[in-house]
């Protein structure tokens, strides 16, 4: 369930967040640029009351409801319901000496994450053996408990994981090898090894003791996902299988018998889900008693528990759950008149489609407003619901205007000539070339944060915009000396500010732009520098830049934090250095 959860967040905070930033004449990047202060969520889950992300530097940070640890603090305490408990006081999840994680998932009460050397680390409650250490011991809770004093779970000799995805009480991992393992709760055989015992909470149960589940002959997956107490896998001949709880026809087999509780359910017995004639899947996601699948012609189909309108059928009927609903029977989701899905995603009782245009549509139950709509309406089990009349969310402007001028792929730049001439490649689009005055030639080109306009610095000072660009004004070069000019130009990440930069490291700000940074005065005008400055950049959070001499020497100013320059290694560069990008 939770591993679903995880791609379509992750798809809305790329749009939210990644943000390509063509820097200007002689150099070109691209850069994250998150809110102020803020760090990047590469991948996102949510767990029963917590929710986790992945940063961009492989950390691991939780917040929400940890009364079994599943923050992994080693506590029992909430965090992010009072003030001052996130950002930098939300310490990062210990995950072992030199370790940091690709991937996170969350059940009801406990977070699995997938490490950096494709081992795998559980935390949280494990009444149940869902943290797969041969015991039922809760691990997260108390000190002492996470860091290199958490084991990986053994997946066998030599087994890596290349994906991870837990339900409320049981976790499943896929392999190097396309080999499934899944363990903890097991009542209705969602484990797939043909009994009901629980598996990870006795000593002796994980390893080369726990067998893979068997696929069928030959047959290996590329996908996973768990459901409350069902399992799902894509093969890697584009069929799908489930097995585990059937009470509401989510395995798909027309039936509400449970699948791989009893031996010989499994493997060739187990026929994959009938999706109609000559379709595939691409992706599959479970909810909590429901399942949906992308097919190879980006249509949704979905089967199972139909209350409150989950299977986005203008229905509460279940399906899957009787002969003849299958296949050519079960009707693709209408999502709109042309639309077709990219991406999908289950939560409990509700299903998200990313749609071919980057807008988002959900239905299902919305009792706290999971649909994004403003209100608690469910959508999805009345005629008439779908379709064009289900409306995409509105995201955020920012994340609005980003897909709006990035709707094929986010793969473009603007290039500047110092006449002034701007180049657009890629999905950029042509929005116009800077008026130059005699005598003025173009310094320096920079995208907003959306990606969706740019300004240009001419050598007067002069700002001009374009595509959604705010006008900031222009520079006021008065406190210029003699034969110092601009060199380059930032915007803050808001997009509400501009930095410019002289060569002699002179620092002029327009709107929201901080002129100076506590305990580092960044005017180096008196300083006899070896090399004039020629290239700048902000810090993500906007609270401190990087600026770059010709001689390579870098100075870092606010909260940029020097790492090294030429200089510092005794390197004398051949020619000119010319530009300078964030790692």
């Amino acid at each position: 369930m939770w591993i679903g959860r995880f791609f379509l967040a992750l798809a809305v905070v790329a749009a939210l967040l990644v943000v390509p930033r063509p820097r200007g004449v002689g150099a070109d990047s691209s850069e994250s640029i998150p809110g102020p202060g803020r760090a990047l969520a590469q991948v996102i889950t949510a767990g029963g009351n917590s929710t986790c992300v992945v940063t961009e530097t492989g950390a691991v940070k939780c917040w929400g409801s940890n009364s079994s640890g599943q923050l992994g603090q080693g506590d029992n305490t909430d965090r992010g319901d009072n003030p001052g408990e996130m950002g930098a006081n939300l310490p990062a999840v210990d995950l072992g000496a030199g370790r940091t994680a690709t991937a996170i998932t969350a059940g009801t009460n406990h977070t699995c994450a997938l490490l950096d050397n494709d081992t795998v680390k559980c935390w949280g409650n494990n009444v149940l053996g869902q943290l797969g250490q041969g015991d039922a011991n809760s691990r997260g809770g108390d000190p002492g408990e996470m860091g290199d004093n958490l084991p990986t779970i053994n997946l066998s000799r030599g087994g890596t994981a290349t994906a991870i995805s837990t339900s409320g009480v049981h976790t499943c991992a896929l392999l190097h090898n396309g080999t499934v393992k899944c363990w903890g709760y097991n009542l209705n055989g969602g484990l797939g090894q043909g009994h009901t015992d629980d598996i990870g909470d006795n000593p002796g149960e994980m390893g080369n003791n726990l067998p893979p589940i068997d696929l069928g002959a030959g047959r290996t997956a590329t996908a996973i996902t768990a459901g409350d107490s069902h399992t799902c896998a894509l093969l890697d001949n584009s069929t799908v299988k489930c097995w585990g709880d059937n009470s509401y026809g989510q395995l798909g087999q027309g039936t509400t018998d449970d699948i791989g509780d009893n031996p010989g359910e499994m493997g060739d017995n187990l026929p994959p889900v009938d999706l109609g004639a000559g379709r595939t899947a691409t992706a599959i996601t479970a909810g909590s008693f429901h399942t949906c699948a992308l097919l190879d012609n980006n249509t949704v189909k979905c089967w199972g528990y139909g209350s409150f309108g989950g299977l986005g059928y203008g229905d509460s009927v279940k399906r899957g759950d009787d002969p003849g609903e299958m296949g050519d029977n079960l009707p693709a989701v209408d999502l709109g008149a042309g639309r077709t899905a990219t991406a999908i995603t289950a939560g409990s009782v509700h299903t998200c489609a990313l749609l071919d245009n980057s807008t988002v549509k959900c239905w299902g139950d919305n009792s706290t407003g999971q649909l994004g709509q403003g209100d608690t309406t469910r959508r999805g089990d009345d005629p008439g619901e779908m379709g064009d009349n289900l409306l995409p969310i509105d995201l955020p402007a920012a994340a609005g205007a980003w897909i709006a001028c990035h709707s094929s792929k986010p793969t473009g730049y603007w290039l500047g000539e110092a006449d002034g001439t701007i180049y657009p490649f890629g999905d950029a689009d042509t929005l116009g070339s800077t008026a130059l005055l005699a005598g003025t030639t173009l310094v320096d080109t920079e995208a907003t944060p959306t990606g969706c306009g740019y300004w240009t610095l001419r050598t007067d000072g002069a700002i001009e915009q374009f595509g959604d660009a705010p006008d900031l004004g222009d520079f006021n070069l008065s406190s210029l000396t003699a034969g110092e000019h601009l060199a380059s130009f930032s915007p803050t990440p808001t997009g509400q500010g501009l930095w410019a930069f002289t060569d002699r490291g002179r620092v002029l700000t327009l709107g929201d732009a901080k002129p100076k940074f506590a305990g580092a005065i960044s005017d180096l005008t008196s300083i006899n520098l070896a090399g004039p400055i020629i290239d700048s950049i902000p810090t993500p959070s906007g609270e401190g830049y990087y600026m770059l001499g010709s001689d390579g020497g870098v100075f870092a100013f606010g909260d940029a934090t020097f790492a090294g320059s030429l200089p510092g290694l005794g390197v004398i560069p051949n020619q000119p250095t010319v530009g300078l990008v964030p790692d």
